[in-house]
């Protein structure tokens, strides 16, 4: 029993920081060991705690050394009981924050049967005790634990694919004006798709993929649990972290029509080079539609500009650039959204949307670039396109006065964050603050993107980043305006600028504490 209850103790104490950073990346590996591209990530194995837990291991080998010995057994069951409570309500919040799937309890048993044994072996020792307590030992549990996991995962997602590849083509077959349409992009795959699946509602039955979901075995659950018998058209995003993601999904989904939003240096730490995000995010894509599907390409995106030139398919349509099929003119932005003159190969149509920005602008014609050649004249749309509902947090104007509040906090890529603050430069205001998250995942770029911000970031009044690392760069090339989140008070923060003169920019995904406190004001 005492064994049991300290292998509890070890999960609270130590293993449930470590599981939750793997759950976070989604227990994809090269995801975990890119969070350790961030100098403050090596925190948790050096912090105070941990440096007494090896001291009292040297202390204790030393004893053994003289011959004495201390073993944990049930007379110790009152105390560690008492430890494991305090543990419990310590750890409440980190223990609602899991989620517990089939694949985290499997993992979590694992480790915890790892460490049960471990302590069995060593006859409840403490010094065996005192290892399994690391961070750094559980850290080696948790992913040994977390590879059996996804050697488990591949074999189901095996089967898992070929039923949602089947279900797919058996849908496709029924109907020859079925379509699958597939949206890939380092940004803007989500509000593409949001905006494309309210567009095409107004002539045909749609069915897009759930808010975040858009890896291979979530669609492939999502299809499997879906009666798509009603459907006409699925629009499903298609993201990856690493070449061949996508060609994966292209391989069980199979659409004909595909969209590129644009490419960046996003995820360079797991993709490993630019090269290989445009392979990954740009050109998996195009694998079953060359040459008789639908291509339509953001000429706005230079590298996706580059792929329309190049790439083999018959019916390829640029947009929201001038030297393709579709785009937009006399644009007037405001908090309200964006009057503008739509060119299409019909003529002009002047059109007006609840969007707000240039880069909502983008998708946007892309969408209505869809919806024409699929037989939906943009005329048409004149009321759907001034009622677009984007997710919470896809620059979401909060406010519009006193302070005006932009939440840009779903995700945070290069082009959006410049596009977001080219918008905030535009609108009348005294005084501009910006929260900045940092970005994820850029690997040994990270510094080279930071600088490339800072010019941006030199308009703005005030800049507060919460996160750690390179915040240097920040310091020393925009001295005076940057501020190091630390919990502070958000009146406390603004205590210098008067609110009805203030704008408030969200950029990444700050502390939801902070972010709530934000969005109250």
């Amino acid at each position: 029993m005492a064994y049991l209850i300290f292998v509890l103790i070890v999960f609270l104490y130590s293993g449930i920081s470590i599981f939750r950073l793997i759950q976070l990346k989604e227990y994809f590996f090269p995801s975990i060991f890119a969070h350790f591209d961030y100098p403050s990530s090596y925190f948790i194995f050096f912090k105070r705690t941990e440096l007494i837990l090896w001291i009292l291991w040297v202390l204790f080998v030393l004893f053994a050394i003289l011959g004495i010995s201390f073993q944990i057994t049930d007379f110790w069951l009152v105390p560690l009981f008492i430890i494991l409570i305090i543990l419990i309500i310590k750890r409440k919040e980190q223990l609602k924050l899991i989620n517990y799937t089939p694949k985290a309890i499997f993992i979590l048993f694992v480790a915890s049967l790892i460490n049960y044994r471990l302590l069995q072996y060593g006859e409840g020792n403490i010094t065996v005790a005192l290892i399994l307590l690391t961070t750094s030992f559980q850290f080696c549990v948790y992913l040994f634990s977390t590879y059996l996991a996804n050697i488990i995962t591949k074999l189901y997602a095996i089967i898992l694919y070929k039923k949602a590849e089947k279900k797919i083509s058996d849908w496709l077959n029924e109907n020859k004006n079925r379509k699958v349409i597939g949206i890939t992009g380092s940004y803007g795959k989500t509000s593409t798709k949001e905006i494309l699946a309210q567009l095409l509602s107004k002539k045909y039955e749609v069915l897009k993929s759930p808010q975040r979901l858009n890896a291979e075995i979530g669609l492939s659950q999502f299809i499997l649990n879906t009666n798509l018998e009603d459907y006409e058209i699925i629009i499903l995003e298609m993201g990856a972290r690493k070449t061949g993601e996508v060609e994966t999904m292209v391989n069980i989904f199979h659409p004909k029509i595909a969209f590129l939003t644009g490419l960046a240096p996003q995820h360079l730490a797991t993709f490993g080079s630019l090269e290989n995000v445009i392979k990954g995010e740009g050109l998996e894509i195009f694998k079953e539609i060359i040459p008789d599907g639908l291509a339509f390409l953001n000429g706005a995106n230079e590298l996706v500009a580059k792929i329309y030139e190049e790439l083999n398919v018959k019916q390829k349509y640029l947009y929201a650039s001038e030297k393709g099929q579709f785009y937009s003119k006399n644009e007037i932005f405001t908090l309200e959204g964006t009057n503008f003159d739509f060119i299409y190969p019909e003529g002009v149509i002047s059109l007006r949307t609840n969007l707000v920005g240039r880069h909502f602008l983008e998708n946007l014609i892309g969408a209505l670039a869809c919806s024409y050649i699929l037989g939906i004249n943009p005329e048409e749309l004149k009321e759907e396109i001034q009622n677009i509902k984007l997710l919470p947090h896809q620059f979401e104007v909060v406010k519009r006065e006193s302070p005006v509040i932009i939440d840009d906090s779903y995700n945070a890529n290069l082009v959006g964050i410049k596009r977001a603050l080219e918008f905030f430069l535009q609108i009348p205001l005294s005084y501009r603050i910006v929260f900045f998250a940092g970005i994820l995942e850029l690997g040994v770029e990270t510094p080279n993107i930071y600088y490339s911000l800072i010019q941006d970031f030199k308009k703005m009044d005030k800049i507060i980043l919460t996160f750690k690392d390179y915040t240097e760069i920040f310091l020393e090339e925009i001295y005076g305006k940057v501020v190091i989140y630390n919990n502070e008070d958000i009146n406390e923060i603004l205590k210098d600028y008067p609110l009805q003169e203030t704008g408030i920019l969200i950029l990444g995904r700050i502390p939801s504490k902070l972010l709530e406190a934000i969005r109250n004001l």
